[in-house]
């Protein structure tokens, strides 16, 4: 194949291997066979449809469990770029960009996201002015265009306008870029956009409408409202996909958080520890979503027993301090070597640290750069507002350390030069080092 085997599921031994390329051309056959049942007069919703079409490309057949990290979006990227050239409405090219788009925000390729959806963006709009200006699309764009009502193919445009840009504003947020975000709103609300609503059936049960003036305003769903709509998601997508569904999993564990902010805390704390042995049972103890799971677990509850005073179940008032890192060197003889930091140089420019093996001709104490160095899980840092938090992973593409301030249950992502690694052990009952 010329190609290397890669892990890519929730498959255990030596099945959990695949070469991309194999994966890219059984999912395209699928497809084929799929639109080929769909020409013989096959009846299917279009939500239907399009689980048909994406799942061959986000999901492995064998374990029926999503494909992750780099694997999950090169698989995607070359879903899009299998049907980029169809017309415009064709289905797949359609299911394409979205299923490109969930895959890109799921494994955190957040410019990459943005720059496919502004790409797609502009081509809606360079066919919404075509059709105003000439009452036409130009041959190819649009499957049928001379057999379509001009008013229909104008809201369809800009029904996937909206859409985009909703999904556009999704990135932006995760990035952290709020300015930008509400930029969006602000070219939605021009578009004559004033709601939306999460349910293509407005009024059933678990569907949400949100204001885009809400939005801008940074009003909060309450998480009573959150814990109703979650709980609806979770028994629609039981029905649809099977209790052990990856999607399933997220909802219970986003719901477990919601659950924490209401009144139910013990009851999100317990759900939370349900998810992290589902995933265990289903995805295996390595999988990335499993390891995440477990990681942020371990700091929300620590983090609850820090905010409120009480003590995490088998757990010591005083959490020694985490110093342990791993060495990030172009030299493969150092390189992924366990260090211990001692302290920081005086000029707080580097830090001391031990080697915990020995060396072959290097001495055993050294000077490294915060930069050259990845901290583990319960690492304590000061973060840039003086806050004090606990490492839960690091993303060895961004370059970024997830941290969760003592007290918070939301995440928040920073640079390595962005933190201070604290030397103090913690004390849980006052939430303060020592």
């Amino acid at each position: 194949h010329g190609e290397s085997l890669e892990r890519t599921c929730a498959c255990r031994g030596s099945s959990g291997y695949c070469h991309i390329n194999c994966i890219a051309n059984f999912a395209a056959q699928k497809n084929t066979t799929f639109m080929q049942r769909m020409m013989t007069g096959m009846s299917m919703s279009a939500d239907e449809s399009s689980k048909e079409l994406s799942v061959p490309w986000t999901q492995c057949p064998t374990c029926n469990q999503d494909y992750t990290g780099t694997f999950a979006w090169r698989l995607a990227v070359t879903f899009s770029f299998q049907y980029y050239s169809y017309p415009y409405n064709e289905l797949r090219r359609q299911v394409s960009i979205e299923t490109l788009s969930r895959v890109f925000l799921e494994t955190s390729q957040y410019d990459m996201g943005i720059g496919a959806l502004k790409k797609e963006i502009n081509l809606i709009r360079t066919m919404r002015k075509e059709l105003r200006t000439d009452g036409k699309i130009a041959s190819g764009f649009w499957m049928d265009a001379g057999d379509l009502n001009t008013q229909k193919i104008e809201q369809q445009l800009h029904d996937d306008d909206t859409k985009y840009c909703l999904y556009l504003m999704g990135f932006y947020k995760a990035k952290g870029e709020t300015k930008l975000a509400n930029d969006v709103l602000r070219e939605l609300k021009i578009m004559g956009v004033e709601t939306f609503v999460t349910s293509d059936k407005p009024g059933v049960d678990g569907s949400l409408q949100f204001s885009i003036e809400d939005m801008l305003n940074d009003v909060k769903l309450s998480p009573d409202k959150s814990v109703k709509w979650r709980k609806a998601e979770i028994k629609r997508l039981t029905k649809e996909f099977g209790k052990d569904a990856p999607k399933i999993l997220d909802h219970k564990f986003s719901l477990s958080q919601d659950l924490m902010q209401t009144k139910s805390v013990t009851e999100g704390i317990v759900l939370m520890f349900e998810v992290v042995g589902d995933a265990t049972r289903i995805l295996g103890p390595e999988h990335p979503k499993t390891v995440k799971y477990t990681k942020y677990t371990t700091m929300v509850t620590q983090s609850f027993s820090m905010s409120s005073g009480k003590k995490a179940p088998h757990s010591s008032n005083i959490i020694p301090p985490q110093t342990k890192a791993r060495l990030i060197s172009d030299i493969p003889a150092l390189n992924g070597k366990e260090v211990n930091a001692v302290r920081y140089t005086k000029d707080g420019e580097k830090l001391i640290v031990d080697f915990l093996e020995p060396i072959p001709n290097k001495p055993n104490r050294v000077k490294i750069p915060p930069d050259q160095l990845v901290f583990g899980l319960q690492t304590t840092v000061m973060t840039p507002g003086k806050k004090i938090g606990m490492i839960s992973s690091f993303d060895t593409e961004t370059k970024k350390y997830s941290v969760m301030p003592l007290g918070k249950m939301a995440m928040e992502r920073y640079k390595q030069n962005e933190l201070v690694i604290l030397f103090q052990a913690l004390d849980t009952q006052k939430g303060a080092l020592v």
